[in-house]
């Protein structure tokens, strides 16, 4: 779909402000006729419908601190949530919250936590982290997360300096439809991942400091996957794993006399499964047998 980026003066007399198109939502156009209820802006922000007919929220460069003035207008089903550019420590006013239909994107806020989103299933779209220094085992927030159609984008600046980051509030995630970014993170662990299934794109894992992959026992499909940079000493958990253009895994790594691969019964270790194996590291030799 096409972004479309415009602005537009809403000439009505229960409208108390101007509505911007948000350039980071698709077919977003304001108009009386998409405006939710009392059709105000919310100083910068504003609520409204999105294609799908759900409410959404953008909350852009308001410099808000809370959200308690917007609990009426978060329910159990959102369109998009965008919030960027305020002062924001937490998000609890979306503890009600079972479903995103379009994309949950907060960054540029100094947020510490993001418990307030336990209660929340599934996002249609994509879940973008950034520019927010939340602590290391704050991601416990998405417990009850099973299913993201886009990407999860996070890297350095979504959790506090230097900090080794428990991802277990994934721990229910099964299914990411597009890229999965983890690149940089120093991560705790895999393991919490056990339970996903499928990455439909790009899965990046490098330089993430991990050791080995248990936890993705069950990942049966990614299109891509990046695990260099990283001290890999044991990959046998991708016995299931198949692989649509290439895996990178460093070819140093796979040469360590203690390095633990794949069985010679991995889907990778298959006749005709050599082509994806990035040619800039370890080959199907290196690590099958």
């Amino acid at each position: 779909m096409k972004k479309t980026i415009l602005s537009t003066l809403l000439a009505s007399m229960v409208i108390t402000g101007t509505a911007v198109a948000n350039p980071e939502i698709p077919n977003y156009k304001p108009s009386t006729e998409n405006q939710v209820g009392r059709n105000v802006d919310h100083n910068n922000g504003d609520t409204y419908v999105d294609p799908e007919n759900f409410k959404s929220l953008s909350l852009a460069e308001a410099q808000l601190r809370s959200l308690e003035r917007y609990e009426s207008d978060i329910g159990e089903h959102l369109g998009h949530v965008i919030i960027y550019g305020n002062q924001l420590t937490n998000v609890n006013e979306f503890i009600e919250t079972r479903m995103i239909h379009g994309n949950l994107t907060l960054h540029d806020n100094p947020l510490q936590h993001i418990r307030g989103f336990q209660s929340l299933e599934r996002i249609g779209g994509g879940l973008q982290l950034y520019n927010t220094r939340i602590q290391r085992e704050s991601l416990d927030g998405f417990l009850s997360l099973k299913f993201i159609g886009g990407d999860i984008l996070m890297g350095e600046s979504t959790f506090k300096r230097n900090e080794t980051v428990n991802i277990r509030g994934f721990r229910n995630l099964e299914t990411v439809g597009n890229d999965f970014r983890l690149s940089g993170i120093k991560i705790e662990s895999l393991s919490p991942l056990s339970n996903l299934s499928s990455v439909g794109n790009y899965f990046d894992l490098s330089n993430t400091g991990i050791k080995d992959v248990s936890g993705l026992q069950r990942l049966r499909y990614v299109s891509d996957m990046n695990l260099s940079g990283n001290p890999l000493m044991d990959i046998s958990g991708l016995h299931r794993l198949e692989v649509e253009g290439h895996i990178l895994i460093d070819k140093q790594a796979a040469n360590n006399p203690n390095f633990r691969g794949l069985r010679p019964s991995a889907k990778l270790c298959q006749p005709g499964m050599a082509k994806h194996f990035h040619p800039d590291g370890a080959t199907q030799d290196d690590v099958c047998g």
